[in-house]
């Protein structure tokens, strides 16, 4: 009974130990502008968990901001909120037509296109780390590709493709060549660059 009841207590002691370890309890999403946002508990930081295009093809820069106030950096795109729970970056597009695999285009009961589409990510010099959900480390479906509904009805779909860059200013990321490199050891980050297909 004393070993249950003390297995319990650290049980317990963990549990609560853990409850707020990223540093951000809430999953509420704030707007700012076209990006939505995740507050840390202590206000200080934030990070960005979606950006909303329009679907115009002409409006390819997504430009992160550094802050998303004077007292609270903007240090992520996606983060983890609770005990670890993921909130990935996304991009999302004006109709929610949200596919993961080309394949699963053809259930659509209108005509379909697939285009790429190229946008330039630009990043600041607060972001230390990015967590994205249109890329599959088993590399067997890497894309995500957003549908735009058209006039005529039919749909087009584009394939999601980033060329970052990254302010010269951030200790943690640089680019190169439009890909996305850690500081600490001079790898890839794991993106959806154009010409990997």
């Amino acid at each position: 009974m004393r070993r249950t009841c003390i297995w319990m207590m650290t049980l317990i002691i963990t549990v609560l130990a853990l409850a707020g370890c990223t540093g951000y309890s809430s999953t509420e999403h704030t707007p700012m502008g076209d990006f939505e946002v995740i507050i840390s508990d202590s206000g200080k930081k934030s990070f960005v968990v979606s950006y909303s295009w329009d679907g115009n093809p002409d409006n390819s820069v997504i430009d992160v901001p550094d802050d998303f106030s004077d007292e609270t950096k903007i240090v992520s795109l996606g983060g983890f909120t609770g005990t670890g729970v993921p909130n990935p970056f996304s991009i999302e597009g004006p109709d929610d037509l949200h596919v993961w695999k080309q394949e699963d285009i053809s259930a659509y009961d209108v005509p379909t296109t697939v285009k790429d589409m190229v946008f330039t990510l630009r990043i600041g010099k607060n972001i230390k780390e990015v967590y994205q959900n249109f890329y599959s480390y088993n590399a067997v479906t890497p894309y995500s590709y957003i549908g735009v509904k058209q006039q005529d009805g039919s749909i087009v779909f584009y394939r999601i493709l980033l060329n970052v860059e990254c302010s010269a200013d951030n200790q943690y990321l640089y680019s190169d060549n439009g890909k996305l490199y850690s500081r600490k050891d001079n790898s890839v980050e794991q993106l959806p660059y154009p010409g990997e297909s």
